[in-house]
């Protein structure tokens, strides 16, 4: 395998990216069925989708989990980490139990955009924290909408 040079710590791109991609991301996970009901569109349901469940979710898959693979196995699979593509499989394994398969197995997309743009910026937290609660933003909106 050619060797790959290590990307900039500080090259945040790629959060612009995965953050231009959340709305039409979240569009597309509303087509496959990801639905969040009315219990979305209440205050608690904004604080958990928005606060609560990026700032525990990414503590979990980022800062633990991923960060833990990322130093085991390094290797790269273009510009993603193997330890990107190992977290976002499970993160959408875990959507299964909720969500409709087409759904749940979307989540993969922007679990690996978030996880890209964690790595690519020097694994700051806050950043995944903020695409993913970005993403999520999408999602209540839509639902909240009823578009």
């Amino acid at each position: 395998m050619p060797h790959q040079p290590v990307p900039h710590p500080r090259d945040l791109r790629p959060a612009l990216l995965a953050a231009a991609l959340g709305p039409p991301g979240a569009w597309l996970a509303q087509q496959a069925g990801l639905t969040l009901g009315p219990a979305a569109c209440s205050s608690w349901g904004f604080v958990t989708l928005l606060v609560l469940s990026p700032l525990l979710e990414e503590f979990l898959f980022r800062a633990g989990l991923q960060a833990w693979l990322l130093r085991r196995w390094p290797q790269r699979m273009g510009p993603l980490s193997l330890a990107n593509g190992l977290v976002a499989v499970l993160f959408a394994a875990l959507h299964l139990w909720r969500h409709p398969t087409p759904a749940a197995l979307l989540t993969t997309l922007p679990a690996l955009l978030i996880g890209w743009a964690w790595e690519r910026g020097a694994q700051r937290l806050w950043l995944a924290v903020l695409l993913h609660a970005w993403f999520n933003g999408g999602l209540v909106w839509l639902s909240c909408a009823g578009l």
